[in-house]
């Protein structure tokens, strides 16, 4: 990933604003890697740059000040045609106009960089597991895959697949000053690939802001609802969750995130590598391992877990240690767009536990909740009655 300082000398360089030290600077990370140089070539010969460029000196407020006077006051001298304090309100105003358009143009050519060098380096996704792969796709199998994402900007897309998502938000020729909230619906899950080859896989009505492509010395994103992140190393731009309980920092790693606990916490498993957990208004906690950590309000506590049951959702189990019938029932509800009438308030608090495949028909899945719990379910279209 490009870092903030050479993109700045990139920005600068294409509009002829570096200095000598700045263009010394440039030209020694360009020797630094063969790739470096190729990677600028590359974008150099993009016309979305050249445009931005030309239409940034095309803009430029002395030149179309100078070019004014000399029209209107051709008996001035020069000095005394840039002088601010000679220049009609109007004119001045036009001048200011000319300068914030120019500031939009430098915005976007920036923007144009970082998407482009993105592209051009085809940052490489971190790895996942057969497994994992095996989940995505019975997944897609059971028609379980979709997202719909709204840019900033007011533009939404909806797709089924990561590939489908990333072609149709870079068809919309966006910049990377663009967020993106990527949603999930109730019965509908999602994988996405962000701009530094990180993937992320939403869970089931849950939410997701990140930017198009990342900027700046962090890379920062916002959950509702449950997440599994498969983090791409980078020591020097930190990775950061943040959740309406706190933020989650790392720097290259696995963990999930669940901010819609049957209690109300915000909880977080560390899978492997290292993270650090604050509460809003709290301290800093680092987490290891098998490590979860529980928020509530400014305080979150660290307990080790049996991790498995945790993040078994993210490679298509349902796992359910010791929930009440009512809350499981709920779940399945959910995520098969039914819902369920109890014969008593006793069989509400039952207490279950056991793995469902997340993907299979919902005639399986309840058979297999029949042959664990010992309850009578019967479907009536979309309603499910229980009973002894």
């Amino acid at each position: 990933m490009i870092n903030a300082r050479i993109q700045q000398l990139i920005i600068d360089h294409l509009f002829g604003k570096n200095d000598e030290a700045a263009a010394r600077e440039l030209a020694e990370w360009l020797q630094e890697r063969p790739e470096h140089q190729r990677l600028m070539d590359r974008l150099l010969q993009q016309p979305m740059v050249d445009e931005y460029a030309d239409l940034y000196h095309r803009l430029d407020t002395e030149a179309s000040w100078q070019a004014f006077c000399r029209q209107h006051h051709p008996e001035a001298g020069p000095e005394e045609a840039s002088a601010a304090d000679k220049r009609p309100s109007g004119s001045r105003r036009r001048a200011v106009g000319l300068l914030l358009r120019a500031a939009v143009v430098m915005l976007l050519v920036g923007s144009a960089v970082t998407i482009l060098w993105n592209r051009a380096h085809q940052v490489e996704p971190v790895a996942m597991t057969e497994v994992q792969q095996q989940a995505m796709t019975h997944a897609a199998k059971a028609d379980r895959v979709a997202a719909t994402i709204t840019l900033t900007d007011g533009r939404t897309i909806s797709a089924k697949t990561d590939s489908a998502l990333r072609e149709a938000v870079e068809a919309t020729e966006t910049n990377a000053l663009v967020n993106g909230k990527l949603v999930t619906r109730h019965d509908k899950e999602f994988w996405v690939t962000l701009s530094d080859g990180t993937r992320v896989h939403l869970n089931y009505g849950s939410s997701l802001e990140y930017p198009i492509a990342f900027t700046g010395s962090e890379r920062r994103v916002r959950l509702q609802g449950e997440a599994y992140f498969m983090v791409a190393e980078n020591r020097e731009r930190p990775f950061i969750v943040s959740t309406e309980a706190g933020d989650i920092k790392e720097y290259g790693t696995e963990f999930n995130v669940n901010t819609r606990s049957e209690d109300g916490l915000t909880r977080v498993v560390l899978v492997h590598g290292s993270i650090s957990v604050t509460p809003k208004g709290g301290r800093e906690q680092m987490l290891r391992p098998s490590e979860m950590a529980s928020i509530s309000g400014q305080k979150a506590t660290v307990t080790h877990v049996d991790v498995q049951s945790y993040i078994a959702w993210n490679t298509g189990t349902l796992d359910f240690e010791d929930y009440t019938l009512e809350t499981l029932m709920k779940v399945i509800g959910d995520w098969y767009n039914v819902r369920a009438e109890f014969e008593s308030e006793e069989l509400r608090r039952q207490r279950f536990s056991g793995m469902l495949e997340k993907y299979s028909p919902l005639s399986e899945t309840l058979q297999a909740i029949r042959e664990i719990s010992g309850i009578r379910i019967t479907q009536d279209g979309d309603r499910l009655l229980i009973s002894q």
